[in-house]
């Protein structure tokens, strides 16, 4: 994404095209927060870059994420290919990794989360959102509880399991995200809804074998958006389960971990048995 003076936004594709015209140019880039994370024989980098660009002699703004995964070779690294799992925000992360990047991913996973263009993309201010996040007597996984899970009481009750496994872990945990976390997110997913020409056309270009996941009453990012992008993927497949929302795959966890397992060891393309 590029934002040009008047603040309006240039594509991929626009950006690419102005580049072959001449009218975009790149006079140099910063590398900034750039972060390195180690996983076994895994190291994950992260970053952001902050071009200096100019478009048709004007200054314009850019930015770029930057992702890199590399995995150990005796005492070489090698830039890895691997699977992706995105969920929510992050399948959005992967989708654009996806069409950034297609050597990267194998198979791709993608979990109550939407295309770009995609329809009621995380409105908290809708009254069944909003009651429960403007409640006074919920608080902290409280409020989680009421808004990743169904209000059935079968849901309710996987919520609450799932918010006593939350606490079951005591090291190594993440810190809480504060409100410019959420504040940063919000505007990602307003920009995620926005789209120029052909709606869901960039899926098309997503030709990795791709297993979309949902709960039928999800209201944060409601299940129509995986209807399309299972509908718009060449190589995708939808699964939806029933009497959950945002949080599926924590209310079904064994049957979703059978379902991610046999998806990503299958040969052919699909092959799934979830005997449950």
């Amino acid at each position: 994404m590029l934002v040009r003076p008047d603040g309006s936004v240039l594509s991929k594709q626009e950006v690419l095209r102005d580049l072959e015209a001449g009218g975009l140019k790149f006079t140099s880039i910063e590398i900034a927060n750039v972060s390195v994370r180690i996983y076994g024989q895994t190291a994950l980098l992260t970053g952001e870059g902050r071009p200096v660009t100019s478009s048709n002699g004007q200054h314009a703004r850019a930015h770029v994420q930057l992702l890199a995964v590399y995995v150990a070779e005796g005492s070489n690294l090698r830039l890895a290919h691997c699977d992706g799992l995105g969920y929510s925000l992050g399948g959005m992360v992967v989708q654009q990794i996806a069409q950034d990047r297609p050597a990267i991913f194998r198979r791709m996973i993608l979990v109550a989360t939407a295309p770009r263009g995609g329809k009621d993309i995380m409105h908290l201010e809708k009254p069944s959102l909003a009651k429960y996040l403007g409640d006074p007597t919920l608080r902290g996984y409280a409020v989680l509880q009421k808004i990743f899970f169904a209000p059935t009481e079968s849901s309710q009750a996987a919520g609450a399991a799932f918010v006593g496994r939350l606490s079951q872990r005591k090291d190594d945990r993440e810190p809480p995200s504060g409100p410019d976390v959420a504040t940063a997110q919000t505007a990602a997913f307003r920009e995620w809804e926005q789209f120029t020409g052909e709606r869901f056309a960039g899926l098309r270009n997503i030709h990795q074998p791709t297993l979309v996941v949902n709960g039928v009453h999800d209201e944060m990012i409601p299940v129509a958006n995986s209807y399309w992008l299972s509908e718009n993927m060449p190589n995708a497949m939808l699964i939806t389960y029933p009497d959950s929302g945002h949080g599926a795959l924590f209310q079904f966890h064994d049957s979703f971990t059978r379902q991610a397992t046999a998806f990503l060891a299958s040969d052919p393309l699909f092959s799934l048995n979830d005997n449950s």
